[in-house]
């Protein structure tokens, strides 16, 4: 299991019927993580930081039980595009396997709060330094889309996971973050626009690996197979 929302899963999968899992997953398949199958307590899987090869083996050994894999929880925004660089998103959307992206906004660096002068406190402030400083290329481009569209930066930045068929879970600390984040829903941007996004923050990822957040991915948190 992995998350805090798995102990929930656990609690409450007679009512939802969905279980996540991590890494650790796989190899025990064959033995007390799949009981939960055998009972009838979950009818639906869903895994996290899986990379292409681990989405393609659990896939396959769930569908011979009649159980789907649903989703595979990532790291994706426009600041970590690893998912689409090594395979794993296309793996995913291959086999009907939905994205969840977790820090969509880059822990706050596509908010467009911080800067060179106002960074984050604590430990982030060193972690998301150099990122902040490379990611201002982009923040212009979301700030004007953001600007036209009567948006804010956020919701551009979580509109566009959601035009590449991905879920994006941002976390909340307040009321006014949870509001800013729900006005990303019912639009969607135009094509030029996320083709204008997809050039630039492709352009960061391929040419800069601080563009990665310290989060980890899934191909280094996950052996290959």
């Amino acid at each position: 299991m992995v998350w805090p929302t798995a102990l929930v899963s656990m609690m409450l999968n007679r009512c939802v019927k969905h279980s996540y899992f991590s890494d650790q997953f796989l190899p025990q398949c064959n033995g007390s993580s799949l009981s939960f199958v055998d009972l009838g307590l979950v009818t639906e899987v869903g895994v996290s930081n899986y990379s292409a090869a681990r989405v393609k083996a659990c896939h396959k050994l769930l569908s011979a039980r009649g159980i789907p894999l649903v989703s595979n929880q990532v790291q994706y925004s426009l600041l970590h595009r690893n998912p689409e660089l090594n395979g794993t998103k296309e793996a995913c959307e291959e086999l009907g396997v939905k994205i969840l992206a977790y820090s969509p906004l880059a822990q706050g660096v596509l908010t467009g709060k911080y800067s060179a002068t106002n960074m984050p406190t604590g430990p982030r402030k060193f972690a998301l330094r150099k990122a902040i400083d490379d990611s201002l290329p982009l923040l212009i481009v979301l700030k004007d889309i953001a600007e036209k569209r009567g948006k804010t930066v956020s919701q551009i930045a979580l509109n566009w996971c959601m035009c590449k068929d991905a879920i994006p879970i941002p976390g909340v600390r307040t009321v006014k973050q949870a509001e800013d984040n729900i006005g990303a829903l019912g639009w969607r941007l135009s094509a030029d626009e996320v083709a204008a996004l997809d050039e630039l923050s492709l352009s960061l990822n391929k040419g800069n690996s601080t563009m990665a957040m310290p989060m980890g991915d899934s191909d280094f948190l996950i052996p290959k197979i």
